[in-house]
């Protein structure tokens, strides 16, 4: 996969780039609850990169690699991203990719069998 003006072989691995996180939420899940995903019950996932400028440790670049056919979804994720924050280092840019497995299907209820005589 190439990812416009990231080569794949320049990805740095998630954990170690999360390391360096000093905020990084997941997505809202009062926005998530809104989504045409989760209306339907279903579990969908997103796929982005992300580059951090470790000049400030902001996010500088998204880039959707898998879409979850939710462009409201996808949105949602995509500013969450924007928003997380490193800390500063010497080091320039980097790059990673993180995916987002979101799963909105209730969960199953398990059923209990009583015993007989109870």
């Amino acid at each position: 996969m190439q990812t416009p003006g990231v080569p794949v072989d320049d990805l740095v691995p998630i954990r170690e780039m999360m390391a360096t996180a000093e905020h990084a939420s997941d997505p809202p899940p009062q926005l998530l609850a809104r989504t045409l995903a989760a209306k339907d019950g279903e579990v969908v996932v997103v796929a982005i990169v992300f580059c951090v400028d470790y000049g400030d440790g902001t996010v500088s670049k998204t880039f959707l690699t898998q879409s979850s056919g939710d462009e409201e979804l996808d949105e949602i994720v995509r500013s969450t991203v924007e928003a997380w924050r490193f800390t500063p280092a010497e080091s320039s840019e980097r790059c990673s990719k993180i995916v987002f497995k979101l799963n909105f299907q209730p969960p199953k209820r398990s059923r209990r069998r009583s015993k007989p005589g109870k």
